[in-house]
């Protein structure tokens, strides 16, 4: 702005005494967020995520979908379970497996992350990394409400902030490697 090339932006506008101020005011971008937590997660447990020399993907007993058999088998019940979704999304989702890297769309992962991976994972990842998945899912659902009264945004604060203690701890074990 001192040089003159960008002109104030227009939150800067904002009344003080109406506003928390930036970047307190800014919301949290829940598109990107699940778009990058659903690239984790999925990168994870098909065992796709670099690693050191150090470690070994072998050993990684959350890599549920490194056998490409079961992971064809999910992709067909994601797309199964698309008649029991409500039509008001503009389709059913598709087999991931078929369009991860080409038309996924953000709704879909949405959908897929925080709507049908906790019951087609059940007694398919192991406990401790589902209780933990399931611990985003619930802080992210109640993050995406449309209106949140003071329980549950102090509940979703305890479910994420465990949540990510727990993920350090369960998957890359605080290794610095």
């Amino acid at each position: 702005m001192e040089t003159g090339i960008t002109k104030p932006p227009l939150l800067l506008g904002l009344k003080p005494s109406r506003s928390l101020g930036v970047p307190l005011c800014m919301t949290t971008d829940l598109m990107h967020l699940t778009g990058n937590l659903s690239d984790l997660h999925i990168s994870l447990w098909r065992s796709m995520m670099e690693c050191s020399n150090s470690d070994d993907r072998d050993s990684w007993d959350w890599a549920v979908f490194h056998d490409e058999d079961i992971w064809t088998s999910h992709g067909q019940a994601i797309e199964d379970a698309g008649t029991s979704i409500p039509g008001s999304f503009d389709h059913k989702p598709c087999n991931i497996t078929n369009k991860i890297n080409m038309d996924y769309k953000t709704w879909e992962f949405h959908l897929y992350i925080f709507c049908l991976v906790p019951a087609l994972l059940h007694n398919i990842l192991p406990e401790r990394y589902w209780l933990n998945f399931c611990k985003l899912v619930r802080g992210i659902q109640i993050m995406s409400q449309h209106a949140i009264n003071k329980q549950d945004l102090e509940h979703a604060y305890v479910l994420l902030c465990s949540w990510g203690h727990e993920f350090e701890l369960i998957y890359y074990q605080l290794r610095q490697d």
